[in-house]
């Protein structure tokens, strides 16, 4: 069956806001008259295994990057919730016309879980059945801005150290310059001006497809 919608992901470190973007993308294409969603993680397995730590650590934790959960486990995990998302909820959507985006998807499962030391041979076999997106936005951000905007916002975890976020910006780099329908954007500036140039991306994108939008 010929794909009749668009699918839209995001990729980046923590703190290069791929979730605020994401909506706001989703606010605009709405506005814009046309039929669009945002499609949110469903983390079934990856929950599973949070529960697993929280019996073995008498509750104190739930946190699956803690050494008692192996790095390939956690990708394994990731890479089957994401999969799952990708053919159960996102190729329905958009083989009915629906431009779906998604915050995070296959490429984001590479980058970081290769970085933590897991093989990634079983995780890219499982993710070779999601459907492929028609477009990756990546926000490229200076680890060391992201690391400050992470800590502003109340959240810092060891996995969301300078060093790793530098780490895994490096692989999503790598990961574009050979994956096709990945698009560069700095997302240093505004909400507004980064905002801006995701929409002149996704206009081109649909204008290529023959989708039309209502002018703003």
């Amino acid at each position: 069956m010929t794909r009749e919608g668009v699918l839209l992901t995001f990729a980046g470190i923590d703190g290069a806001g791929k979730s605020t973007h994401a909506r706001s993308l989703a606010r605009w294409l709405k506005g814009r008259g046309l039929k669009a969603k945002l499609v949110q993680d469903r983390f079934v397995t990856a929950n599973i295994l949070r529960q697993v730590v929280r019996n073995l650590t008498d509750g104190k934790s739930s946190d699956i990057f803690l050494p008692i959960v192996s790095a390939d486990v956690r990708a394994l995990s990731k890479a089957w919730d994401r999969t799952i998302v990708g053919t159960k909820y996102v190729k329905p959507l958009v083989d009915r016309g629906w431009i779906v985006i998604l915050e995070r998807y296959i490429y984001c499962t590479m980058a970081y879980h290769s970085v933590f030391g897991a093989n990634m041979q079983w995780p890219k076999r499982i993710l070779a059945v999601a459907p492929k997106p028609d477009a990756v936005i990546l926000l490229d951000l200076d680890p060391k801005v992201a690391r400050e905007r992470i800590v502003k916002r109340g959240q810092s975890n060891f996995h969301e150290s300078e060093a790793i976020l530098t780490k895994i910006r490096a692989k999503f780099l790598r990961i574009a310059s050979i994956a096709p329908n990945f698009y560069i954007v700095d997302a240093y500036g505004s909400k507004e001006s980064v905002s801006k140039n995701i929409r002149k991306i996704v206009d081109s994108i649909l204008s290529k497809k023959g989708i039309a939008m209502r002018k703003e």
